[in-house]
């Protein structure tokens, strides 16, 4: 039987196309031009699969969508949303509104009819991967510490998961992925913290709930977020080109927290046996009172929050005054810093801060050798673009009984008064600035790309309407309008993603640069084993604090230049590392290509620069400008040594120190809503075409 399919596009061009690549694949195709059109169709005539534009006037595609699901009479047809935008977030909102998929306008034909096949059918159910969540339950031999066992799920989901979803997906979309699995899961259980109950950010559990409860209520309540989290996640990788990869990736992030759940209960329970409270970052005795503090101890220091707690940044005073070492403090959740008996007043403190925006109070820290000190916190958030929350600023000023300390305290408050008005005025002049330039961006990856396509289209029903009427030379000029047309959209595409490329977007953690480039040989073995390219690592390889899948995108792209742009029979790369010196560790990627002449090596590094004709060397000319970018952001620089004939060494540096000095607007990260530059193994492929 035919299936019949509703087209909805408020473009004739685009209409016609689409309606004519259906009909000759044997599809019966009805047609619709606006959304109220679409609604009348789809309850008269009863289609098997509804395509439907997602940018149109008066009613988008998501509405649409979300009225075609409220309906009764039409809430079974699988709806496919289709548009030139490709972002995440557009994606995530599309199966928010109940879609089955989300195609991007310009696929090829072929796998534009796979895609719909596989709706068709219904073998887009989306599977999630087997895991096997077992080991969770030996937890169950505590079932008195319901709550740390809580808090001990949390920390292990931030530490394990959560970055893995960020890598892979970025952050704002991992946000929404977690804040669905949330809502859906706390259906079934009431001990999960639903977003609408108010709960600060990234937390799991209810632990007022939890409190009342037993642990196996609390491993159950986590199998059911886990699982619901990996169906969300399946139904968004389904849409995505290596998606059963990145589902694999966040399968093997769930079992590196399986693997290191059972030591890390049993050192949990050690420690709550022996301290009445979660582990800190080292073992510290209890302290029956308050101790004198020591005059040479820093008056008043500084450090950030992230949504869940955790200390993303701190100064060198903060160290001075709890006794801790920078690297033990970083990564560590506030709450473990406070006794059991300020707990409640930490969290009263860090909701107001993320609800009201600036808020003051007192709070007890607990120093290494344990004994307490007394501090006036004044906080204040900061918030990305969107308006959602990303890091809480926190100055501690001690509390003392001494005139001469509080003097100095009064004349600190008002320097901060003056410091935190400055600071509000840069960051509104931030957030204007950011919101034009994504205002901007939107303008050219969509406003310019929509009359692209609709040039591609045209033309390509020209070519098989009137193909054969067409002389020869004719028939040139339409390949060379629609090759140029896809290459300009390729060229709007490359310039959006190198505006993404700023030192707020990344996403830094401590990387093992020898495993990356372990991981991108790997991918890239297939095309070394076709140009018989040898790759050689050499030196010792450092640890760096670095956006990896950015860092993974440095490499790539000069490992491929180097096998591109080389005449010998045997490509010759070596990849190495230099001493660290000035503060910088300085990486090379050696090769034995056609090299580059002295009065090149500066223009190679712009945008759309390229040495040599299109038909000698692939490629737009941005391999390098990314390079280019990516490394400035993380503080570095890149050069090149060359000899023609001969080969070229590509230089660039990172920043030694793992830990750097970050200030607040650094830390006011961006909402990347493009994230093709951060999936790790997806960052690689779309890469392939482009250098």
């Amino acid at each position: 039987m035919t299936k019949r399919i509703l087209v909805v596009d408020d473009s004739p061009i685009e209409l016609k196309l689409t309606a004519r690549i259906l009909g000759q694949a044997g599809y019966e195709v009805i047609a619709a031009t606006n959304g109220a059109q679409a609604l009348t169709l789809a309850r008269e005539s009863r289609p098997d699969l509804v395509l439907l534009d997602l940018n149109m006037p008066e009613m988008d595609g998501y509405e649409v969508c979300r009225r075609l699901k409220e309906d009764e009479a039409t809430r079974a047809i699988p709806v496919v949303l289709y548009s030139v935008r490709d972002q995440i977030v557009d994606v995530l909102r599309g199966l928010e509104v109940g879609a089955e998929d989300f195609i991007v306008k310009g696929l090829r034909r072929d796998d534009l009819l796979a895609r719909l096949s596989r709706v068709l059918s219904g073998s887009s159910a989306h599977e999630i991967p087997p895991l096997d969540l077992s080991r969770l339950d030996e937890a169950l031999a505590f079932p008195e510490e319901a709550e740390p066992i809580a808090r001990l799920l949390e920390e292990a989901f931030r530490h394990h998961v959560r970055p893995c979803l960020s890598l892979l997906f970025g952050v704002h979309p991992t946000f929404l992925l977690v804040e669905r699995a949330l809502r859906q899961a706390a259906e079934r259980s009431p001990l999960l913290a639903s977003p609408e109950q108010g709960k600060p950010d990234g937390a799991l559990f209810d632990l007022q709930r939890v409190r009342g409860a037993s642990t196996a209520g609390v491993i159950e309540a986590f199998k059911i977020f886990a699982t619901e989290l990996l169906r969300v996640t399946a139904r968004l990788a389904n849409t995505r080109i290596y998606g059963l990869r990145e589902m694999d990736e966040l399968a093997r992030a769930f079992k590196r927290l399986l693997h290191v759940f059972p030591s890390q209960l049993r050192a949990l329970h050690r420690a709550h046996s022996a301290h009445g409270q979660s582990k800190l970052p080292r073992p510290i005795p209890t302290t029956t009172a308050d101790t004198p503090l020591s005059k040479e101890m820093p008056l008043a220091f500084t450090f950030f929050l992230d949504a869940e707690g955790i200390l993303r940044s701190l100064d060198e005073k903060m160290t001075e005054a709890l006794g801790y070492g920078k690297a033990e403090l970083l990564g560590t959740p506030l709450a473990a810093l406070v006794p059991e008996s300020a707990r409640e007043s930490l969290s009263t403190l860090l909701q107001k801060v993320r609800t009201q925006g600036v808020t003051e109070g007192k709070l007890t820290l607990r120093r290494s050798d344990g004994t307490l000190i007394p501090v006036a916190l004044s906080s204040h958030a900061l918030f990305d673009r969107q308006g959602n929350f990303v890091l809480s600023q926190h100055r501690a000023e001690r509390l003392s009984e001494d005139l001469d300390a509080r003097e100095r305290l009064y004349l600190l408050e008002r320097e901060r008064e003056r410091l935190a008005a400055e600071l509000q005025r840069a960051r509104q002049a931030l957030r204007h600035a950011q919101d034009e330039q994504e205002l901007f961006l939107y303008v050219v990856s969509h406003d310019l790309r929509q009359p692209l396509q609709i040039i591609v289209n045209a033309v390509q029903l020209l070519e098989e309407e009137s193909g054969a009427r067409l002389d020869e030379s004719a028939g040139e000029y339409l390949a060379v309008i629609k090759s140029s047309a896809l290459r300009l959209s390729e060229m709007i595409g490359d310039l959006v993603k190198l505006s993404r490329i700023t030192t707020n977007a990344l996403h830094r953690e401590l990387t093992d640069v020898r495993q990356l480039l372990e991981e991108i040989r790997e991918a890239l073995e297939p095309i070394l084993e076709r140009r018989s390219a040898h790759l050689t690592l050499t030196g010792h390889w450092p640890t760096v604090r670095a956006d990896p899948a950015h860092l993974r995108l440095v490499f790539f792209h000069l490992i491929e230049n180097a096998i591109t742009f080389n005449d010998k029979p045997h490509p010759l790369i070596e990849i190495g590392c230099l001493p660290p010196a000035e503060g910088m560790h300085t990486f090379y990627v050696r090769d034995n290509g056609i090299g580059i002449a002295a009065k090149d090596r500066e223009r190679i590094f712009h945008v759309f620069q390229r040495l040599y004709p299109e038909g000698e060397f692939p490629g737009r000319g941005m391999g390098l400008a990314f390079c280019k970018r990516i490394v400035e952001a993380h503080g570095g620089r890149i050069w090149v040594e060359s000899e023609p004939g001969t080969g070229s060494t590509f230089y660039f540096t990172l920043p030694s120190d793992p830990f750097p000095q970050e200030d607040s607007a650094a830390l006011l990260k961006e909402e990347p809503e493009e994230r093709s530059l951060h999936a790790p193994v997806e960052g690689i492929r779309e890469a392939l075409p482009s250098c």
